[in-house]
């Protein structure tokens, strides 16, 4: 490889670190220990994509902690996927505080910035839940003033809790939401219900789906408005499609995911497997015009 131009190499290198980063990670690591040029070449791509799981979560919180291999590894970050901070034993529905999840999700992405000193860049978050956007203000908003996508859930409108879109001390949930993020473009939420089949709660859960779409239209910065109908909520699409159109909003993309939910540990375990192959909402939804 001596007598290769310069470029040639680069690009190899390049190459076999996007091709190898998913499916063997190791390599790419021993890969980048051949050099402090090599390195340099293929840390970018490397450590890229973040991505928290059930057997990585307590190794990547120490990480967190050790403030010079952090400051120089979170740099290169952009992408941060984080499913849940409690054990794939414990993971339920009706366990899942927001306390905990804010934790395993918005709080790292605000130590990355931190661990770098303001120089880390994130541009695109996986995150289990953003149901409490006044967690998001209580961040240094340089951590967030990159995010250009995010993709979550959001709150069914049955829920008779503090976060349900119709409650009425969570007015303005979609704008705080958005708000925070200022260079937001793209904006996609997972709809999901494990029990596969359609019952009259789904009406409930389409005027929350309308609400968010209302809501979210009026941004005009924001490109794509995308959701994920998987589970039960898969037989929602053709309600959902006939707001969007009588809406008239182009921006709406849709994916049915009819891979089969069972229970939320099955979803939490899609989430990771789908951000570990590189598969999105973005790569996956269609337009509101293919329907």
């Amino acid at each position: 490889m001596d007598r290769l131009p310069v470029e040639i190499v680069v690009y190899i290198l390049q190459g076999v670190a996007y091709e190898l980063r998913s499916r063997d990670r190791q390599t790419v690591v021993n890969l980048a220990m051949a050099s402090s040029v090599v390195y340099d070449i293929i840390a970018p791509i490397l450590y890229e994509r973040m991505i928290i799981t059930y057997t990585n979560d307590t190794a990547i919180r120490q990480f967190m902690a050790d403030g010079p291999l952090a400051k120089r590894v979170l740099r290169h970050t952009r992408f941060f996927c984080a499913p849940s901070s409690i054990s794939a034993e414990s993971i339920n529905a009706s366990l899942l505080s927001n306390v905990e999840v804010i934790y395993s999700s918005v709080q790292i992405c605000d130590s990355i910035f931190r661990a770098t000193e303001g120089r880390g860049v994130l541009r695109e978050l996986r995150l289990w839940s953003l149901n409490a956007p006044a967690d998001i203000h209580r961040l240094q908003p340089e951590a967030l003033q990159n995010v250009t996508r995010i993709h979550s859930f959001y709150p069914y409108a049955r829920n008779n809790d503090l976060y349900s879109v119709f409650e009425p001390v969570s007015a303005g949930w979609m704008h705080r939401l958005i708000e925070g993020f200022p260079a937001l473009t793209h904006l996609g939420f997972s709809h999901v219900d494990p029990s596969g089949h359609r019952n009259d709660a789904n009406k409930a859960d389409v005027l929350s789906f309308n609400v968010v779409l209302q809501i979210a239209a009026k941004y005009s910065r924001l490109q794509v408005i995308a959701f994920r109908l998987t589970g039960r909520m898969a037989a929602c699409l053709d309600d959902c499609v006939a707001i969007a159109k009588e809406m008239a909003e182009e921006r709406a993309y849709f994916w049915v995911d009819d891979r089969p939910i069972d229970m939320w540990l099955a979803e939490s375990r899609l989430m990771i497997s789908d951000a570990q192959c590189e598969r999105s909402l973005w790569t996956e939804a269609r337009p509101l015009s293919s329907f």
